[in-house]
C-alpha cells in the first residue's frame, strides 16, 4: 500500500498530522502526535473523528501487515527453493558416487573371473 490520498476537502495541516500520526506504527497514540505537533489531543481527536482516520489507519495497517505476509512468504519460498535446490545436488552427486562404485566393482569382478 503505497498511496495514503489526502480527502477531498481534508486541510492540509490535518493530513499532515494523520500522516504524523500514521508513522507511530498501530501502537501510536494521539499523545505522542500532539507532543510532536504542538497541539491538544482533543484536536486531534477531532480530527480523527471528522476525517475517519481509525478507518484509514486500520486499512493501512492491514495493507502494510499484508505486504509483510508476503514479505516474508516470498522469503520462505526462496528459502525453500534453495535448500530443495542443495538437496537435490546432493543427491545427484552421491547418484553418481554410487554408479561410480558399482562400475569399479563390476571391473573388479569381471577382472577377478
Amino acid at each position: 500500500m503505497n498511496s495514503f490520498p489526502q480527502l477531498p476537502g481534508e486541510p492540509a495541516d490535518a493530513f499532515e498530522q494523520l500522516l504524523l500520526h500514521r508513522d507511530f506504527g498501530p501502537s501510536r497514540q494521539f499523545s505522542q502526535t500532539a507532543d510532536v505537533v504542538g497541539c491538544s489531543e482533543s484536536t486531534l481527536r477531532r480530527r480523527a473523528e471528522q476525517w475517519r482516520w481509525n478507518e484509514r489507519l486500520a486499512d493501512y495497517d492491514s495493507g502494510m501487515l499484508q505486504q509483510a505476509s508476503e514479505a516474508r512468504t516470498k522469503e520462505d519460498l526462496e528459502r525453500c527453493k534453495y535448500q530443495l535446490e542443495t538437496f537435490r545436488q546432493e543427491q545427484l552427486a552421491r547418484a553418481r558416487t554410487v554408479g561410480d562404485r558399482a562400475e569399479e566393482l563390476l571391473a573388479m569382478v569381471e577382472r577377478s573371473a
